[in-house]
């Protein structure tokens, strides 16, 4: 995650009233407290077939690694996506409260982000450059006759 932090993703487990939560139930309350963070993170699939499934895994491969430990996870179940369609989604049960960030969550490199950004740019790139042969071609044909 680039613009989520863990410790706003502690923040939504720990506000949880039942030890059980599953991914939907995250993201929907990340969305509702953290809207402008959580915008951002889903626009960084907006390339990918499915924009909220993609992100949906992501944010669950996420949880499980940075609160290794704080949670664990039990099934999956079905819910609501954030666009009002009914999936199957992880469920976890919280093992400890309150979860917390790991101290070094917060700071440090996170691979996931630099392969995402490195994607990020290459796809950039490919459209300028499809931009670029577009305008050439364009101005080729503006010397024909009609």
């Amino acid at each position: 995650m680039k613009y989520l932090k863990p410790s706003m993703i502690a923040d939504i487990i720990n506000q949880f009233q039942k030890d059980r939560f599953d991914a939907h139930s995250v993201e929907k309350r990340l969305l509702r407290v953290n809207t402008v963070e959580m915008t951002r993170e889903i626009l960084r699939y907006r390339n990918k077939r499915d924009v909220l499934m993609t992100f949906s895994a992501q944010l669950a491969r996420y949880i499980d690694r940075t609160f290794r430990g704080q949670v664990r996870k039990t099934t999956k179940v079905g819910s609501e996506n954030l666009g009002g369609f009914p999936c199957r989604n992880q469920e976890w049960v919280r093992l400890v409260t309150p979860v917390v960030a790991p101290p070094g969550a917060t700071n440090g490199h996170d691979l996931e982000v630099e392969g995402d950004d490195i994607e990020d740019r290459e796809d950039e790139q490919r459209r300028h450059a499809i931009h670029a042969v577009a305008l050439r071609n364009a101005a080729g044909r503006m010397d024909e006759e009609p």
